[in-house]
């Protein structure tokens, strides 16, 4: 169960939003479809998606690497404590013991003295994320508050899978893993999305299939479409990953620049 102290917080609200950190998060349209008596959930480095202090009620959930420390640095932290003025209070969230070792989760909650609130996904959901990766900070909220709080809409926004062009995706999460799950809750009614952009997906052509070769079922290309794609998706994010660190180099120089570049285009405007 989760700890009364969260159950108390979020069963307050009448919806709760989850905020990835997706460059195509417009947070004013996001608002607007959401009820007056919301609570916003943000997540590590929220800077990357507020441009502007956020006047509406909050949490930040930060990832715990260990017992007593945030995976944020101290900078980070200070960003999203100015952006977010209307805070309620900050959670760490534990979900590392999947990409370690599988074992069993301890016999109560950790807490951590870091932070005012500890959420202990792996104590929640012991041997449940699939081995040798860890499960991403925002899916370990969404389940957590799925199973733990009945009173309120769980809103996911942004929660594509989907890495963009600005921020870098972590290849220690299982992402089709994720993802399948989240689909079949928001199937359900469980859960709710907000895109940012609507995409295609392979329904419409994949369902050719059984009508030529009738001999398979909906659900065996299904799972086969999903063996497919979790083969593939895995070899891309490792490739996606090992470009990301040998262009670090080039978004330094970028970096180190860029001060000067704006000064320069100030100059001549």
């Amino acid at each position: 169960m989760m700890p009364d102290e969260l159950r108390a917080l979020f069963s307050t609200y009448e919806s709760i939003a989850l905020i990835a950190n997706n460059e195509k998060n417009d947070m004013a349209a996001i608002e607007g479809r959401l009820p007056e008596n919301t609570l916003f959930v943000f997540f590590n480095q929220c800077d990357k998606v507020l441009a502007a202090p956020f006047q509406r009620d909050a949490i930040l959930c930060v990832r715990l690497i260990s017992l007593g420390e945030v995976l944020d640095s101290r900078k980070h932290q200070v960003r999203a404590h100015r952006l977010l003025p209307k805070l309620k209070t900050v959670i760490g969230v534990l979900a590392n013991r999947g990409s370690a070792r599988r074992e069993e989760g301890p016999d109560a909650p950790l807490k951590s003295p870091a932070v005012p609130l500890t959420l202990d996904f792996d104590y929640l959901f012991p041997s449940f994320y699939p081995s040798r990766r860890y499960a991403s900070t925002g899916f370990a909220v969404a389940l957590s508050l799925l199973e733990n709080i009945g009173n309120a809409a769980i809103y996911l926004c942004g929660f594509s899978g989907v890495p963009g062009q600005k921020f870098s995706m972590n290849a220690s999460h299982d992402w089709v893993f994720e993802q399948t799950l989240l689909q079949l809750m928001i199937g359900q009614g469980r859960l709710h999305r907000i895109d940012p952009q609507a995409t295609d997906t392979a329904g419409p052509s994949l369902s050719r299939i059984p009508q030529r070769y009738p001999e398979f079922k909906p659900a065996d290309v299904a799972l086969a479409a999903t063996q497919a794609v979790n083969e593939r998706f895995i070899g891309m994010e490792h490739r996606v990953s090992k470009l990301w660190q040998m262009t670090g180099w080039i978004r330094g120089i970028k970096t180190v620049f860029r001060p000067a570049r704006r000064a320069f285009r100030r100059l001549i405007d």
